[in-house]
């Protein structure tokens, strides 16, 4: 009887040591499910508040946008009464200049506005409508110049793509300018109006076909814009058949407003400007640029 009743002793001791140990890891496991409920729920909690976080930001890049690009318009205009008004022309000249300079940064804006994606821009598409406005100004009138458009499609971030478009303007300027002096081509009187407000829900303009030609093919001059994507960066070459650069011409003391220009922005966004002699002049910008992001 003395060893029956130890024996239920040791088993009603371990039984006890077994609840225990149940009750332990019961307990622990009840922790550790309200902890990652908690975990649950402030994830949730940060879900929701990044969500109005995009939303807002969204709603402020929307209200942005014809804002920024109502005052370039505002600018641009501003710029088109002054140069109207004033006599002489090397001073007109600058003031149309810089109203070319405002109309191709609001074009950005405009195409910005309409597309899908707030924070790139199709090269394709932005370059034709540059283009477009580009041929409104400098080659009206019957100009015999022909520009060639060989532009890739690809996503250029915003910020990158703005000063392409500038960088473009001025290569296209700087051709038609200085490229064919007996011509003396210039823009046409009177100047085209500023791109019009357009509405978000309007349509993106058809790309650009390669070899598409701006202007009436003739016997003047010719102008090649070369766009494409290679890893990390985008050249951009603007070659042209005119008469090339002057004997000697050393591009660190030019005085042209437009190739200073280059430069500034070209550094700004990491890149460079060369000039290159050939039968003509051939004038590249490398743009780094972070690869497309993965669709």
């Amino acid at each position: 009887m003395k060893n029956s009743g130890t024996t239920v002793l040791f088993a009603s001791i371990r039984m006890a040591f077994r609840l225990h140990d149940a009750r332990m890891r019961l307990e622990r496991s009840l922790v550790e499910r309200r902890r990652v409920e908690r975990r649950r729920v402030e994830l949730a909690l940060e879900e929701r508040r990044l969500e109005a976080l995009v939303r807002d930001k969204e709603t402020l890049m929307r209200e942005l946008e014809p804002r920024v690009k109502n005052s370039m318009t505002l600018i641009s205009s501003l710029f088109s009464l002054e140069s109207a008004r004033l006599p002489d022309d090397a001073t007109k000249q600058v003031f149309e200049d810089a109203q070319d300079r405002v109309r191709t940064i609001s074009s950005s804006y405009d195409l910005l506005s309409r597309s899908n994606d707030s924070e790139s821009l199709d090269s394709a598409v932005q370059i034709q409508e540059l283009l477009r406005l580009f041929s409104e100004t400098w080659l009206g009138g019957g100009s015999d110049i022909v520009i060639e458009s060989r532009v890739e499609s690809t996503r250029i971030p915003i910020k990158e793509a703005a000063a392409i478009g500038l960088i473009i303007n001025e290569l296209l300027t700087n051709a038609v300018k200085y490229t064919w002096p007996a011509r003396k081509p210039g823009p046409p009187s009177p100047r085209a109006p500023s791109p019009r407000p357009s509405s978000p829900r309007e349509p993106s303009p058809r790309a650009p076909s390669p070899r598409e030609p701006l202007a009436p093919r003739g016997k003047g001059g010719r102008i090649v814009l070369d766009l494409h994507r290679v890893e990390g960066s985008i050249p951009i070459a603007v070659t042209d058949n005119g008469v090339g650069l002057p004997p000697g011409y050393d591009l660190e003391r030019s005085d042209r407003l437009g190739l200073k220009l280059i430069q500034t922005l070209a550094s700004q966004c990491g890149g460079s400007l060369s000039l290159s002699r050939g039968r003509g002049l051939c004038a590249k910008v490398v743009i780094p640029v972070a690869s497309p992001a993965p669709q």
